[in-house]
């Protein structure tokens, strides 16, 4: 490649840099769209903070009035591991839950610390309401209980149109019926009272009843049904409109039924960020200044590497940061900028040993482009089979842990995958670049061989 071409992609590439290292940090608009200028975060701000960085609210569980741990025979770690699979189950990785004996008897408070947002309230009611999933008739009469009738519930959403006429996202729920539940709901329809002449045969298809599904005194589902709606043994609730964490809610009770222990909620407190108000600046300003020391050491000895190094780690940072932003459902806690941590640490680990072979091959006396050829391919073989290991072990983790350990690996397994690319191709690339685009290449790159290309 020639060195005006060099030149420009270089430039190019700065300036995409330069760029969105600005929307990292600051809002941004793009004109144009649709009928007006739509107005964006930052990328830093489009990525939602958990509760070590954001406020979070402290909620008190006292057994109802009346009811003992010890008539009840109420252990307090079972109540315990329902409440974290709920609080997992509606999407929370970091929370926080402890026992606290009360001061008036013999049972155990619990205390939860969950993020503060508009729907932690409303999650904590749901999650600790009380009773028994039952499906009815309109007139009240049983048809089967929830953990013999529903097989699952999920939320699913579609487009949709508000009053105004502006396209939105809905949210429904649709319920799975068991077989059992099923035939039981079929049963009572096609047996609902309907008169026919006797022998004659009925297309049962058209026969309705009025169905709800009631979890205590709180009604989830009530609508005319019929047996040809029920055919797939699923029916959809479309009465939440665009608001996800009302339909996430009910999905978790239709699915996990009431809480089996009746407790009461006491009115949640606010709590300031667990690692303070600004902690979230000052890990990133640490992570960056750890950074940019090591690249000062590193222009020490290599010189013109450290400027590839200073573009290839600017460009794995902004790019995972792009992705976890991309991935739904991501919440930024200590664990997870960690995660990044230790990510953005392998990258700078193989960007130096790549670097250091490069050095061993050009001064066993090949030319800078074979010592560098030479180099990544070696090199490369190693840092495929590690991040290959790394990803493995990072899925597996993913999906058998929780909390902490679950925030972790995904900041670090998003940041294995993004490294791998940055470490053994564009590091590459961008030193071959500054290899073309610089004329005293022996003092840019600290050479002293004469046989230097």
């Amino acid at each position: 490649m020639s060195k005006k071409k060099s030149i420009t992609l270089l430039s190019i590439i700065i300036a995409v840099i330069l760029i969105l290292s600005a929307m990292t940090f600051a809002k941004f608009e793009i004109p144009g769209i649709k009928n007006g200028v739509y107005n964006y975060n930052s990328i830093l701000g489009a990525l939602e903070l958990d509760a070590d960085f954001t406020e979070s609210a402290s909620y008190t569980l006292k057994l109802k009035d009346g009811v003992s741990s010890e008539d009840e025979e109420i252990e307090v770690s079972s109540v315990l591991k329902v409440l974290e699979n709920r609080i997992i189950g509606l999407g929370y990785t970091n929370y926080k839950l402890s026992t606290l004996k009360s001061s008036s008897s013999d049972n155990y408070d619990i205390r939860i610390e969950m993020p503060n947002t508009s729907a932690t309230a409303g999650d904590i009611g749901a999650i600790i309401t009380y009773g028994v999933i039952e499906i009815t008739d309109g007139d009240g009469n049983l048809i089967a209980t929830g953990n013999e009738a529903i097989k699952n519930a999920t939320v699913q959403s579609f487009d949709a149109m508000d009053q105004a006429g502006n396209e939105v996202i809905a949210y429904a729920v649709i319920v799975e019926f068991t077989n059992a539940g099923y035939d039981a709901i079929v049963d009572r329809i096609t047996s609902g009272g309907h008169d026919h002449a006797e022998g004659e045969e009925h297309d049962h298809s058209g026969d309705s009843l009025a169905l709800k599904i009631k979890l205590g005194d709180t009604e989830l589902f009530s609508q005319e049904v019929t047996v040809d709606a029920l055919s797939a043994k699923t029916i959809s609730i479309n009465n939440y409109g665009t608001d996800k964490a009302a339909a996430n809610r009910a999905a978790l009770q239709i699915k996990t039924g009431g809480f089996p222990y009746e407790y009461e909620l006491e009115e949640g407190v606010v709590v300031n960020p667990l690692m303070g108000n600004k902690a979230a600046l000052t890990v990133m300003i640490t992570v960056a200044s750890l950074i940019l020391l090591a690249l000062v050491l590193f222009a020490i000895k290599y010189r013109g590497f450290a400027i590839s190094s200073l573009i290839s780690i600017l460009s794995f940072i902004l790019i995972e940061l792009i992705v976890l932003v991309l991935i739904p459902g991501i919440k930024i806690s200590l664990a997870s900028i960690l995660g990044f941590a230790v990510a953005t640490l392998f990258v700078c680990i193989g960007l130096y040993v790549l670097t250091q072979k490069t050095y061993v091959e050009f001064n066993g006396g090949k030319t800078f482009k074979a010592a560098l050829r030479n180099a990544y391919k070696k090199g490369s073989l190693l840092f495929v089979d590690i991040s290959a290991i790394l990803a493995i072990l990072s899925l597996a983790v993913f999906f058998i842990a929780n909390g902490v350990a679950k925030s972790f690996v995904i900041t670090f397994g998003v940041g294995v995958v993004v490294a791998l690319f940055i470490i053994v191709v564009f590091s590459k690339w961008i030193v071959k670049l500054l290899y073309q685009a610089i004329s005293k290449k022996e003092a840019f790159f600290n050479l002293n061989r004469e046989d230097a290309e």
